[in-house]
C-alpha cells in the first residue's frame, strides 16, 4: 500500500490532482474504459446509459450515500 499526501493553498488544485490519480488507478485496474478531468476539476468517466450509448458522467469518490457504497 502506498500513501500520497497532497498539500497546498486553497484553490491550488489538490482535489483535481486526487481525482486524476483516482481516474488513473481505476482505469489501470480495468474498472473504467477511460476518464477525463472536467474544467471544474471533477473526475469524469466514460460510461454507458441503459440503451448502450456511450457518454461521460461525474464520479465523486467522496460520496458516502448508500446508493453509491452498496
Amino acid at each position: 500500500m502506498k500513501i500520497i499526501g497532497i498539500s497546498g493553498r486553497k484553490q491550488a488544485g489538490k482535489n483535481t490532482v486526487a481525482n486524476y490519480i483516482t481516474g488513473h488507478v481505476i482505469k489501470n485496474l480495468g474498472m473504467v474504459s477511460d476518464f477525463d478531468i472536467s474544467n471544474k476539476g471533477e473526475l469524469e468517466i466514460e460510461t454507458l446509459d441503459i440503451n448502450g450509448n456511450k457518454g461521460w458522467g461525474i464520479l465523486d469518490p467522496t460520496r458516502k450515500d448508500a446508493e453509491f457504497t452498496t
